[in-house]
């Protein structure tokens, strides 16, 4: 089965063929077709998991509360560590 030219492919698609070039020796290989979308899943990925902890931190920051245990700080002084955990405040 060859692939028209042109078509989009949401799957992998191995196909297996044969070379002819001039001079009569034949070459089989195994040609796999990988839509964009699975190559950029893992960057994407890693991107959401090294990311992740360091967004939280700084939506709880800018929320008041503990970085490390979500605490609400809003009538704590600012400098005071937090009930919850014994953190220190990271403002």
């Amino acid at each position: 089965m060859k692939p028209s030219a042109g078509r989009w492919s949401w799957w992998v698609e191995v196909l297996r063929e044969t070379h002819y070039p001039p001079g009569g020796r034949t070459y089989p290989f195994i040609r796999t077709r990988v839509p964009v979308w699975m190559l950029g899943l893992p960057a994407a990925l890693v991107v959401l998991l090294l990311g992740w902890p360091e967004a939280r931190a700084v939506y709880r920051r800018k929320c008041h509360r503990c970085p490390v245990c979500g605490y609400e700080r809003g009538g704590l002084v600012l400098d005071a560590i937090c009930p919850e955990c014994g953190a220190a405040s990271a403002e």
